[in-house]
């Protein structure tokens, strides 16, 4: 997105940030920079007050322009099927999220008193006998209970 909006020439960060959507000033930084990193954009400090930055395409980041503006062009012209495969995306990450609530519910039935956690050690009386016997003065203690 950052390639796709210098292409029109030399841009100062607020109006890199000003036409990318929904994007925080830190991670616009962090972008910057990496993309400075790789050789892909240039930066100019001017010693003035306020700071005034620019940036710009490198010869490199000009010949990988052509390949992003094209991802972009499909985007734009695809964005309901982009918007279906997010929105499918997001179902499955939410009916994951309440498999894993359940799970996590049945593993909490099973918590000792003393926060360890445990699956699949059979019954309740097995699991108390287990740990008694491990755990000597747990059984004194009174830490059980089942």
């Amino acid at each position: 997105m950052v390639l796709f909006c210098l292409s029109g020439g030399v841009r100062r960060f607020n109006e890199l940030q000003h036409h990318i959507p929904d994007i925080s000033k830190k991670m616009l930084i962090r972008v910057l920079r990496r993309l400075e990193a790789d050789g892909l954009i240039e930066r100019k400090v001017y010693p003035v007050v306020p700071p005034k930055t620019e940036y710009r395409l490198t010869p490199t980041g000009v010949k990988l322009h052509e390949p992003v503006a094209q991802l972009c062009r499909w985007a734009a012209t695809n964005s309901a099927l982009l918007d279906k495969i997010a929105f499918t995306a997001r179902l499955e990450a939410t009916q994951g999220a309440a498999a894993w609530f359940r799970v996590r519910e049945r593993l909490r039935s099973r918590i000792c008193p003393f926060g360890a956690r445990f699956v699949n050690f059979g019954t309740n009386r097995q699991l108390s006998a287990n740990l008694q016997s491990r755990i000597p003065s747990a059984k004194r203690d009174g830490m059980f209970r089942w």
